[in-house]
């Protein structure tokens, strides 16, 4: 029952007093008075596509941009309720190309909250429940127990997709797709002819969604919403994940398709296809030979790279929160996978323009973040826990806390920290109606009967949380100033005696940070991707044309990059 509300408490009651069992169904109905439906601007539309449409599907629409035009708490966060809840949204250990993917998402529509939850994850066991509630007081409104361990639901026009395991299956899970009715959780049909469903999105008239998971039966298909017929299938597509953005369906492992008719447009090698905005689709990739990722921006027309961006990593940093693209940037978040519970275990925000690539800010966080970020209304949000340091054993059971991080997106400024609940970890935060909804977990437990979750609804206020609810010396760490790229030639690239075939040296070390430089990538040949490094590069004179050589110089934190062109004089 949601606590620290008189009001939820009361609604509640009158909720559980009518609540019906469906013999033989695994549905738990509850009775609602006519007057207990209250407006919302919340898209329940044909597709998950819209922006404005509130949080429908997994990152938020269609597009997993991981963006709303939602807002939430302003200008501090304070908690209007909260309830435990009967499992976990937790999903566990699932990464692809470095990115983590371990956690499920409360979605709304048409005034109502729908979460997956997971009940039993072990080896052997499958099990969980879809339950939709009023997001407003925490009322049940309908439960469904017997469709197995679910993902993040996507909703559309009063249905209700969730993929699933199989409950009670062992090793190799199966899965199903179901199709439910959103307003009181019947099957309307279900797919189990496949294993390992992904996230499906709805848009252009489909449900577009991908099975096996790189198993040696995979592939991306078109479902009819109506009836679950296939619409299409293209088995030679291995993808755990699907997006879709004007008539396209992008597959994460890196290949687009026709949405009408499942044929391949085109493939880009190596490189993950996360969120697309604006006719640009971004991923992300592990860099070979040295710590570090690249950020990548796509021509989703076509796939023609638009740029790539790199950054270092420490050796703890092991994953990738997923992309999230909005106000003009492209948001990433490194962490650890699996930190020590220690204060000084930082997380870092890095930011890119968009349209250029350009680093815009980064932030290292004193909390350790596993809930991808979201964005709301100019405001980026992150989730994690905090250990205080003056806790004296950093492992469990350590006295972390869960926590949310509400950072200005266009600056980077830290607008405000909130602690929740001890011995909890907050997952993905979701902005709605001004408020903000975060499921926490207990990160130390190995199967959900262990790692029961909570959920916080967080409210504005005027007052800045007090000293127990914020990370009080997050304010302590110094910013960390952006390191100067310079580059100097040898023999001067004015030189009237440059010829065609000359070598020219190209010095980095006059490069500078408060801090040292600690890395140094040149791109000696114009094509965007670093190709050497160290602090000096031999170029040779181009024999017809020029060629523009970059350095990006990095502090570990924040980099910088200069560039020369070097031609025949």
């Amino acid at each position: 029952m949601p606590k620290d509300s008189r009001r939820t408490f009361l609604k509640t009651v009158g909720l559980a007093t009518g609540a019906a069992t469906v013999s033989g169904t695994g549905m738990v109905l509850a009775q609602q008075n006519d007057d207990s439906s209250e407006s919302s601007d919340e898209s329940g539309g044909d597709d998950t596509t819209g922006r404005g449409g509130g949080w429908t599907t997994f990152r938020g629409d269609s597009a997993r941009t991981g963006a709303t035009d939602e807002s939430g708490p302003a200008p501090y966060a304070t908690t209007d309720w909260s309830m435990d809840i009967d499992g976990t949204t937790r999903l566990g250990s699932r990464s692809t190309n470095g990115v983590d993917r371990s956690q499920i998402e409360p979605v709304f529509a048409d005034g109502t909250m729908y979460l997956g939850v997971k009940t039993d994850t072990g080896t052997y066991d499958s099990d969980g429940y879809v339950v939709a509630y009023d997001p407003d007081t925490g009322g049940e409104l309908w439960k469904r127990t017997d469709i197995g361990a679910p993902d993040t639901p996507t909703v559309s026009d009063g249905t209700l997709y969730v993929t699933t395991d199989i409950a009670g299956t062992e090793l190799e899970k199966e899965g199903a797709l179901y199709a439910l009715d959103a307003s009181d959780g019947s099957i309307l049909w279900k797919r189990d002819d496949k294993r390992q469903w992904a996230n499906p999105v709805v848009a252009n008239g489909h449900v577009y969604t991908a099975y096996g998971r790189f198993s040696n039966d995979s592939g991306a298909v078109a479902i009819n919403p109506e009836n679950g017929n296939t619409v299409w299938e293209n088995s030679d597509v291995s993808t755990d994940e699907v997006a879709y953005a004007d008539g396209t369906v992008f597959a994460r492992t890196g290949t687009a398709l026709d949405a009408d008719n499942g044929k391949k447009l085109w493939q880009q090698e190596l490189s993950s296809l996360e969120a697309v905005h604006d006719g640009i689709v971004y991923g992300s990739r592990e860099r070979d030979g040295e710590p570090g990722y690249d950020v990548l921006a796509y021509s989703a027309s076509d796939g023609t790279k638009e740029w790539i961006s790199s950054f270092d990593i420490e050796t703890n940093e092991k994953y990738l929160g997923n992309v999230v693209v909005g106000e003009g940037m492209v948001f990433v978040l490194s962490y650890d996978g699996a930190p020590d519970n220690r204060s000084d275990d930082h997380q870092k925000v890095h930011v890119f323009d968009a349209k250029t690539g350009e680093k815009a800010w980064t932030y290292r966080t004193l909390a350790s973040t596993y809930g991808d970020p979201t964005l709301a209304d100019g405001t980026l949000y992150l989730g994690g826990k905090f250990t205080p340091a003056s806790e004296p054993d950093p492992g469990p059971p350590a006295h972390y806390k869960s926590v949310v991080y509400a950072f200005d997106a266009a600056s980077g400024d830290r607008k405000w920290t909130y602690v929740m609940d001890d011995r909890r970890t907050a997952s993905t935060p979701v902005a709605r109606n001004g408020k903000l909804y975060v499921t926490t977990y207990e990160l130390d437990g190995i199967y959900a009967d262990y790692n029961d979750s909570e959920l916080f609804v967080l409210e504005s206020t005027d007052e800045a949380p007090d000293a127990d609810h914020r990370i009080a010396n997050d304010e302590a760490v110094d910013p960390n100033e952006q390191p100067t790229a310079h580059i100097e030639a040898s023999p001067d690239l004015d030189s009237c005696t440059l010829e065609a075939g000359d070598e020219v040296t190209l010095d980095g070390s006059d490069s500078t940070d408060d801090d040292g430089v600690v890395s140094y990538k040149w791109d000696t040949d114009g094509d965007g991707t670093f190709d050497a490094t160290g602090e000096t590069v031999t170029v040779t004179v181009p024999r017809c044309g020029s060629v523009d050589v970059t350095l990006e110089v990095s502090d570990g934190y924040n980099a910088d990059k200069a560039s020369v062109t070097i031609s025949a004089n």
